[in-house]
């Protein structure tokens, strides 16, 4: 198979043509294998004793390690990330048993490593999924499918006690005297939630910004509807970090849509400028802290200090995936969380760097550095209106997770820690789709 014309040597591309590969039964199901594992690993001891919970999660780990080995030194024509990318996956994986191991709260440590784990699976399944391949209409609507199902579930758990948006006091007022949702659907954190949605929503906005009428009647209308019902779930958990994420996410997809849109740049940053100085910087990130699970700025600050002492105590291994909350509690006592510890560090890269230590870290900021060349790059020369709706989708959620993630860690160790690898595997399997003006994809 010969290269896509736009493939210049030297650049980072996926390897995309091994078409045996793509059509082979296991890239088709694979996705759906990893969707049966979710179960377990997203409620571990409902569907498997808990006690089994390290061997599946083991298991899984060296399966993945192993393929990973295959692909990049025996299977180098297989469909799969850029070399550099793949090597960064594998030390992923290979390095998390170390971070394990460390854990003063092995349970704990061994759940997060699943949520983990779940994360990178669909990332390697997605990349091989012919579907992708085949039609770049299935790619941009795949995200709405997660992103509809946590709105769901904030209209049906989410009943805040306090109204920190004025303009939402009518709709907060309405479904307070609704009943919350069936006992069987677990309680999430509005905050989790937000964080999730903003990363999904941009794919809608996407849709809606570059694709319009070229995608149909009927695929236009689903992504204005599934926009408007995310959106109106995201303000529905009054989470003001996740509105600034999401905000920064829409504004780097206006520069790309519009580049003469930096010209309102002087003007936003004196609006923002006056702001601060009617209302004082202090109380600025005053409200912007009261959006999350913290009372005050200055709360924040006190964990980031501490989180910022034990990365340096533990910069090569970590302090344990998952075992934030135990180790704070004891070597770095925070008075505010001695009764109930603060679940993550409330910044995503120092959560990160704690969970897997600082060559982890670098792993991570390898990835999200590769996906953002291939999405650069594609941009500039995608012709497309589906393609580059896709290519815009992807920059707007990760930069929203990005933005966002200097305030919280929603999308880490928690349940819907796959979500940003989803957004990676669009973001590398987007060079992979040579499109007509259907959509389809007519080589590769």
């Amino acid at each position: 198979m010969s290269r896509s014309r736009d493939e210049a040597p030297g650049i980072l591309t996926s390897s995309c043509e091994d078409r045996k590969a793509g059509a082979d039964l296991l890239a088709w199901i694979e996705p759906g294998v990893v969707a049966l594992l979710a179960l377990p690993l997203l409620w571990p001891g409902r569907f498997l004793p808990l006690a089994w919970h390290p061997a599946l999660v083991g298991g899984l780990l060296a399966l993945q390690i192993l393929r990973q080995l295959w692909r990049l030194l025996v299977a180098r024509a297989q469909v799969g990330p850029h070399p550099l990318l793949g090597w960064a996956l594998l030390f992923l994986l290979a390095w998390l048993p170390i971070n394990v191991a460390v854990s003063l709260d092995p349970v704990r440590s061994w759940i997060a490593a699943g949520y983990l784990l779940l994360g990178l699976s669909l990332y390697l399944a997605l990349l091989r999924w012919p579907l992708l391949r085949e039609s770049a209409s299935s790619a941009i609507f795949l995200p709405l499918l997660p992103g509809l199902a946590l709105s769901a579930i904030v209209f049906l758990q989410v009943r805040p006690q306090t109204v920190k948006v004025v303009f939402l006091q009518p709709l907060i007022s309405f479904l307070a005297q609704l009943p919350t949702g069936p006992g069987w659907l677990e309680f999430v954190n509005p905050n989790v939630l937000a964080g999730g949605l903003i990363l999904l929503l941009p794919y809608a906005l996407a849709t809606l910004l570059v694709s319009g009428q070229s995608m149909g009647l009927g695929r236009f209308s689903l992504a204005s509807g599934a926009a408007l019902v995310m959106l109106a779930a995201l303000l529905l958990t009054q989470s003001r970090g996740a509105y600034m994420g999401l905000a920064a996410g829409v504004l780097v997809m206006a520069l790309l849509r519009w580049p003469r849109t930096i010209y309102l740049a002087p003007g936003l940053l004196w609006l923002l400028g006056l702001g601060i100085y009617l209302d004082g910087a202090y109380g600025l990130v005053e409200r912007l802290a009261q959006a999350t699970s913290l009372a005050s700025w200055k709360e924040r600050q006190a964990i980031w200090l501490r989180a910022l002492s034990a990365l340096e105590d533990f910069r090569y291994t970590g302090i344990g995936i998952g075992a934030f909350p135990e180790v704070m509690a004891r070597l770095y006592p925070f008075p505010a969380s001695q009764d109930a510890p603060f679940p993550h560090a409330h910044n995503l890269f120092l959560q990160i760097g704690l969970d897997l230590g600082l060559p982890g870290l670098l792993a991570y900021l390898v990835l999200l550095v590769g996906v953002g060349t291939i999405l650069l790059r594609r941009w500039r020369v995608a012709t497309d209106s589906i393609q580059r709706a896709l290519v815009l989708g992807t920059v707007g959620g990760v930069t929203a997770m990005l933005v966002h993630g200097l305030f919280d860690a929603t999308v880490w160790g928690t349940k819907l820690a796959f979500l940003p690898w989803l957004l990676f595997a669009l973001g590398d399997k987007i060079q992979c789709m040579k499109l007509n003006r259907n959509g389809f994809v007519t080589g590769v």
